[in-house]
């Protein structure tokens, strides 16, 4: 994924419905975090990974290629914006619509 000197070795993809269909939220990012779910074609096109995930924190980490920077040379809002959504989509997707207590 381009970060120095880290090999990669994930799947990326979507999850088939009757492999999460029973999984919480929660296990759900668990497992995509563990690499047993693959991981979101996104991530690979943009550089960045669920590093971490717990009941209350989820972690990415990203390293933007040359591509992503704008002509003066830094980070374009995008690819940044881009993190930010996926944190924020993880968070709700590990809440669940159909899981107890995450909107309480």
């Amino acid at each position: 994924m381009g970060y120095p000197g880290k090999k990669n070795e994930r799947s990326y993809g979507i999850s088939v419905s009757a492999d999460i269909a029973a999984m919480t939220g929660l296990e759900i990012m668990q497992a995509t975090c563990s690499g047993l779910l693959p991981a979101p074609p996104i991530c690979q096109t943009l550089g960045f990974e669920m590093v971490e995930v717990d009941e209350s924190t989820v972690v990415f980490e990203g390293w933007p290629a040359l591509e992503y920077y704008n002509q003066v040379g830094c980070v374009h809002g995008g690819w940044a914006a881009t993190l930010l959504d996926s944190c924020m989509g993880f968070v709700h997707g590990m809440c669940g619509l159909h899981d107890a207590g995450c909107h309480e």
